[in-house]
């Protein structure tokens, strides 16, 4: 390129030199772009897998270094089990152009001079305004953890505009308990919007008491009786909204399908509430006995593509078990893109699995990620836990 600028300037004019030197600039530009757009994505998806600090060290490559070393320190910090699990992945998703420092990173990953604020610890209980140290505490604070956001849907900047609803299951508590552990793994993984529903009456759980801001008694109850949302709502990567915002937000604009609520009103509640977002949802799944593949990048729609894998195959085998034979749910664009999801509590709709059990994940960081999310964000409140340990 420079020898042909260089014998055009000397047969052109000056002005006419200067502009086919910017034009080949920018078709010299173009070609970069292409060539490197596909790394760029594929490490920012690395980045999301592992939000945590480290440095990942790009050697060789045609990347602007001070570019790459702003943009993509601090965001690898992953043990060694974690590292040699996930070994495959991040060879698959850097360009074959730049190289992975993985001495560096090994090093990094292994040495024990991590701070406190790195290490993962126990979690805290509060109990009428004091913190105590208890055998109740299960749950645990890990680096990393409440940022994290799912890596395989597109979901960034969207949240607000997809949303899961749900009734709570006609049973006992326990499959109310199960189903919304679910239902929690499965709006993360799908980066959507949670809706609480109202209180309602609970199967074998009706008796009368009073809220804290309550003026008479009343026998329904509901998901914040149980369970912290404020905690839910710190976690970056969860979104929730309670079902007075979303009716306020969706509902009475006619974001519905322009069908409106009963009474065009945001304070809709039991039956006529149900019927409603059934009426309106654009999927109703009937997942009840079956359990939910989702892949390990973004767009890959196809189970089948997914277990090309042996590792992968082997892990969906005996997670799916007989269950295989009904059919897996796999997540697919149908499900990305619908608007609404609702979930009703009876029938084939009802989801009687625990979450572990229930979501199958083809990257196995991200199953795990998903387990403790399950124990430290999704656990009882405080004024339960210190129940029971001044019980023990």
């Amino acid at each position: 390129v420079a020898e042909f600028v260089t014998t055009e300037l000397a047969a052109m004019k000056l002005q006419h030199g200067v502009l086919l030197t910017f034009l080949l600039f920018v078709l010299a530009s173009f070609f970069f772009f292409i060539q490197h757009e596909s790394f760029y994505r594929e490490l920012h998806i690395l980045s999301q897998r592992f939000p945590m600090e480290s440095t990942l060290h790009l050697q060789g490559s045609k990347l602007a270094p001070k570019y790459t070393k702003e943009r993509y320190q601090n965001i690898l910090n992953i043990d060694m089990s974690t590292f040699k699990s996930n070994l495959r992945f991040i060879s698959n998703h850097l360009s074959t152009d730049s190289e992975v420092d993985i001495t560096s990173l090994i090093r990094s990953s292994s040495s024990g001079d991590k701070s406190d604020e790195q290490k993962e610890r126990r979690g805290t209980l509060t109990c009428n305004g004091k913190q105590v140290d208890s055998e109740v505490i299960y749950w645990k604070i890990v680096p990393g953890d409440s940022t994290y956001e799912s890596p395989i849907t597109p979901h960034h900047g969207e949240h607000h505009d997809r949303y899961i609803t749900f009734e709570y299951d006609g049973g006992g508590w326990n499959n109310v308990r199960m189903s919304l552990e679910s239902l929690i793994v499965v709006a993360h993984a799908m980066g959507r919007t949670l809706v609480v529903p109202p209180q309602q009456h609970l199967y074998l759980l009706g008796k009368p008491h009073k809220d804290k801001d309550d003026k008479e008694e009343h026998d329904e109850m509901g998901f914040a009786d149980f369970f912290d949302v404020a905690l839910l709502e710190s976690h970056r990567g969860f979104h929730v909204l309670h079902m007075e915002d979303f009716l306020r937000r969706e509902g009475v604009t006619g974001g519905l399908h322009g069908r409106l609520p009963p009474g065009n009103s945001s304070d809709a509640w039991g039956d006529a509430l149900w019927r409603y977002l059934s009426q309106v949802a654009d999927a109703k799944p009937e997942w009840s006995g079956r359990f939910i593949a989702f892949p390990a990048a973004p767009g890959d729609f196809n189970v089948s593509s997914m277990l090309r894998d042996s590792a992968v195959r082997a892990r969906y085998e005996a997670f799916g078990g007989d269950r295989i034979a009904r059919g897996t749910i796999c997540y697919d664009e149908q499900l990305q893109r619908a608007h609404h999801i609702h979930f009703p509590g009876f029938q084939k709709h009802r989801i009687l699995q625990h979450h572990y059990a229930f979501a199958f994940f083809a990257d196995p960081a991200m199953q795990s990620f998903y387990r403790r999310f399950v124990r430290d964000y999704m656990r009882y409140k405080d004024d339960i836990q210190c129940a029971g340990a001044e019980l023990l």
